[in-house]
Protein backbone atom coordinates (compact mmCIF):
# COMPACT_ATOMS: atom_id res chain seq x y z
CA UNK A 1 0.00 0.00 0.00
CA UNK A 2 3.06 2.16 0.34
CA UNK A 3 2.46 3.20 -3.74
CA UNK A 4 0.79 5.95 -2.49
CA UNK A 5 3.97 7.65 -2.41
CA UNK A 6 4.26 7.03 -6.20
CA UNK A 7 1.08 9.08 -6.93
CA UNK A 8 -0.24 12.50 -6.52
CA UNK A 9 -2.33 14.04 -3.72
CA UNK A 10 -5.36 14.32 -6.11
CA UNK A 11 -5.30 10.87 -7.36
CA UNK A 12 -5.92 10.22 -3.42
CA UNK A 13 -8.98 11.81 -3.15
CA UNK A 14 -10.43 11.29 -7.17
CA UNK A 15 -9.95 7.75 -6.85
CA UNK A 16 -11.19 8.13 -2.99
CA UNK A 17 -8.06 5.28 -2.35
CA UNK A 18 -8.55 6.04 1.14
CA UNK A 19 -11.93 4.64 1.54
CA UNK A 20 -10.57 1.57 -0.02
CA UNK A 21 -7.68 0.99 2.45
CA UNK A 22 -9.93 1.41 5.62
CA UNK A 23 -12.69 -1.52 3.95
CA UNK A 24 -9.74 -3.70 3.48
CA UNK A 25 -8.12 -2.80 7.24
CA UNK A 26 -12.25 -3.50 8.65
CA UNK A 27 -12.14 -6.55 6.29
CA UNK A 28 -8.78 -8.42 7.09
CA UNK A 29 -8.16 -7.48 10.89
CA UNK A 30 -6.22 -10.47 11.51
CA UNK A 31 -3.69 -10.09 8.99
CA UNK A 32 -0.58 -7.82 10.42
CA UNK A 33 1.03 -7.08 7.47
CA UNK A 34 -2.13 -5.36 5.86
CA UNK A 35 -2.65 -3.57 9.00
CA UNK A 36 0.64 -1.74 9.26
CA UNK A 37 0.61 -1.51 5.49
CA UNK A 38 -3.13 -0.03 5.53
CA UNK A 39 -1.65 2.69 8.93
CA UNK A 40 1.35 3.27 6.99
CA UNK A 41 -0.63 4.12 3.67
CA UNK A 42 -3.17 6.58 5.59
CA UNK A 43 -0.26 8.41 7.00
CA UNK A 44 1.36 8.66 4.01
CA UNK A 45 -1.92 10.06 2.55
CA UNK A 46 -2.66 12.29 5.27
CA UNK A 47 -1.12 15.25 3.47
CA UNK A 48 -3.25 17.99 3.91
CA UNK A 49 -6.89 19.01 5.48
CA UNK A 50 -9.11 17.77 2.78
CA UNK A 51 -7.29 14.67 2.82
CA UNK A 52 -7.28 14.19 6.81
CA UNK A 53 -10.60 15.06 7.08
CA UNK A 54 -12.10 12.52 4.22
CA UNK A 55 -9.97 9.71 6.51
CA UNK A 56 -11.74 10.94 9.40
CA UNK A 57 -14.93 10.74 7.90
CA UNK A 58 -14.42 7.24 6.65
CA UNK A 59 -13.75 6.08 10.27
CA UNK A 60 -9.64 6.32 9.39
CA UNK A 61 -9.39 6.57 12.60
CA UNK A 62 -11.20 3.90 13.98
CA UNK A 63 -9.43 1.45 11.52
CA UNK A 64 -5.96 2.67 12.80
CA UNK A 65 -6.64 1.93 16.67
CA UNK A 66 -8.69 -1.28 15.83
CA UNK A 67 -4.99 -1.97 13.95
CA UNK A 68 -3.32 -1.48 17.07
CA UNK A 69 -5.34 -2.65 19.73
CA UNK A 70 -5.68 -6.10 17.72
CA UNK A 71 -1.38 -6.34 17.59
CA UNK A 72 -0.28 -4.58 20.69
CA UNK A 73 2.92 -6.94 20.50
CA UNK A 74 3.57 -5.81 16.74
CA UNK A 75 6.19 -3.05 16.61
CA UNK A 76 5.38 -2.39 12.81
CA UNK A 77 1.73 -1.55 13.79
CA UNK A 78 2.02 0.39 17.02
CA UNK A 79 4.74 2.91 15.22
CA UNK A 80 2.62 3.13 11.66
CA UNK A 81 -0.40 3.71 13.62
CA UNK A 82 1.06 6.49 16.12
CA UNK A 83 2.25 8.58 13.12
CA UNK A 84 -0.70 8.23 11.54
CA UNK A 85 -2.51 9.38 14.44
CA UNK A 86 -0.39 11.85 14.73
CA UNK A 87 -0.98 13.40 11.85
CA UNK A 88 -4.98 12.85 12.23
CA UNK A 89 -4.99 14.46 15.77
CA UNK A 90 -3.93 17.56 14.47
CA UNK A 91 -7.05 17.55 12.28
CA UNK A 92 -8.84 17.97 15.85
CA UNK A 93 -11.72 16.28 14.76
CA UNK A 94 -11.56 13.27 17.23
CA UNK A 95 -14.38 12.21 19.53
CA UNK A 96 -14.58 11.91 23.00
CA UNK A 97 -14.70 7.98 22.80
CA UNK A 98 -11.79 8.10 20.11
CA UNK A 99 -9.76 10.14 22.74
CA UNK A 100 -10.35 7.53 25.50
CA UNK A 101 -9.52 4.24 23.36
CA UNK A 102 -5.98 6.73 22.26
CA UNK A 103 -5.64 7.33 25.77
CA UNK A 104 -5.64 3.59 26.39
CA UNK A 105 -3.25 2.69 23.47
CA UNK A 106 -0.89 5.24 25.12
CA UNK A 107 -0.95 3.56 28.23
CA UNK A 108 -0.24 -0.06 27.24
CA UNK A 109 2.24 1.39 25.13
CA UNK A 110 4.33 3.48 27.75
CA UNK A 111 4.20 0.53 30.02
CA UNK A 112 6.14 -1.73 27.33
CA UNK A 113 7.94 1.32 26.40
CA UNK A 114 7.61 0.59 22.87
CA UNK A 115 7.98 3.72 20.87
CA UNK A 116 7.97 6.07 23.77
CA UNK A 117 9.24 9.04 21.68
CA UNK A 118 5.75 9.19 19.34
CA UNK A 119 4.37 8.18 22.83
CA UNK A 120 5.09 11.53 24.61
CA UNK A 121 4.71 13.47 21.06
CA UNK A 122 1.51 12.16 20.73
CA UNK A 123 0.40 13.07 24.68
CA UNK A 124 1.98 16.67 23.48
CA UNK A 125 -0.48 16.71 20.58
CA UNK A 126 -3.31 15.48 22.10
CA UNK A 127 -2.45 18.06 25.51
CA UNK A 128 -2.98 21.04 22.49
CA UNK A 129 -5.92 19.59 21.06
CA UNK A 130 -8.00 20.55 24.15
Amino acid sequence: MLFLLDIGREQILNRDLCKFIIQAMNNFPTSETLQYHGCAALWTAATNEEIKDKIVTQNGINAIMKAMENFPDSDIVQYYGYVGLLKLCSSKQLKCDDMNRLKKLITIAAEKNSVQPLVETLFTVLGSNK
